[in-house]
């Protein structure tokens, strides 16, 4: 049997009927075509707090999110950049980017 994964009640918004619960494969395929970035980050949230960083990773991997350094996790993580205002944030924990300090 296939994982299935409780999609939050806020994000069934767009009118589509998930029953609450999608596979790896149609949670893709439902972050791409019905929530923004920000909803996304949303859903991320909420797999990280019911199912682990694995699938953070997974499913950022499959969504094309880039990876940057991220100080709190003291790892290579996913982040994503809100069109409202270009500051990028750890899909992980959701702590803001901090910008390189050059000290040459």
């Amino acid at each position: 049997m296939l994982d299935r994964y409780i999609i939050p009640s806020h994000l069934h918004e767009c009118g589509i009927d998930c029953s609450g619960s999608l596979s790896f494969n149609e949670m893709v395929d439902y972050c791409l075509e019905y929530l923004s970035d920000y909803q996304v980050c949303e859903l991320f949230q909420h797999l990280y707090e019911t199912h682990g960083h694995g699938v953070i990773y997974d499913l950022a991997n499959k969504l094309g999110y880039e990876y940057d350094y991220c100080k709190p996790c003291e790892a290579n993580t996913p982040s994503v950049s809100f069109r409202i205002s270009d500051d990028e944030e750890c899909i992980v924990c959701g702590t803001p980017r901090e910008e390189e300090v050059s000290h040459a």
